[in-house]
């Protein structure tokens, strides 16, 4: 994954530090505005590669903005590989809410 908010330190021990997110939430609720919430910490990467998830940073807070568009950034190369709006993600993430139930169902009702 890209890593966001990523410097350079110099310490013996340390080599870089970055941003990342933990933990997406997508709130969705009944007859209410879609909100995105991304909790955050800090990760250092020392001067082998070897990466460690610190302490708690931030929480971030979106409030849905239906025709908001924003850069599509692809999790390997972090390069911007196109654009989308709050419109297509929340209905990816609903598209895969089914997705997700109907295996899951399909699970439980296998004899």
């Amino acid at each position: 994954m890209p890593k966001y908010n990523e410097s350079r330190v110099r310490d013996v021990e340390v080599y870089s530090t970055y941003e990342y997110a933990h933990r997406v939430e997508l709130l969705n609720p009944l007859n209410g505005v879609p909100k995105v919430v991304f909790h955050t910490s800090w990760v250092e990467v020392d001067s082998e590669g070897n990466e460690e998830q610190k302490e708690y940073k931030r929480t971030l807070q979106e409030t849905y903005l239906s025709n908001e568009v924003f850069d599509v950034i692809h999790p390997d190369t972090g390069e911007v590989v196109g654009q989308a709006d709050y419109n297509t993600l929340l209905g990816l993430v609903y598209s895969l809410f089914f997705h997700t139930a109907a295996k899951e169902d399909s699970d439980v009702n296998v004899v």
